[in-house]
């Protein structure tokens, strides 16, 4: 008896980190996006206020680092939300695991 109550109360502690986890990736998704978010506002600002007719590459080059600055702001914003994802998905798949 004593064996079955032991295995109980770790299958419930399991399921407490598992929630935490997914919360904790709902999180970083949360702050993916809003990085992202900031990083396409400043795309937008440092590429309305240069030459229409310029190509991509060399309309952020004419607006130096803010320029690629932005565009690596995005991208850190997306690795954020896909590691983000990646953790919440496998944080379901523990959750469905446990009795």
């Amino acid at each position: 008896m004593q064996h079955d109550q032991s295995q109980h109360s770790i299958g419930q502690l399991d399921k407490v980190e598992t929630k935490g986890s997914s919360k904790q990736a709902g999180n970083t998704i949360l702050w993916g996006l809003i990085i992202s978010m900031v990083g396409i506002v400043i795309y937008f600002f440092v590429m309305s206020r240069g030459d229409q007719q310029a190509d991509l590459l060399s309309a952020l080059n004419a607006n130096g680092a803010i320029g690629l600055g932005a565009v690596m702001i995005i991208f850190v914003g997306l690795g954020l939300w896909f590691a983000g994802s990646m953790e919440y998905l496998d944080a379901l798949g523990d959750e469905g695991q446990h009795p």
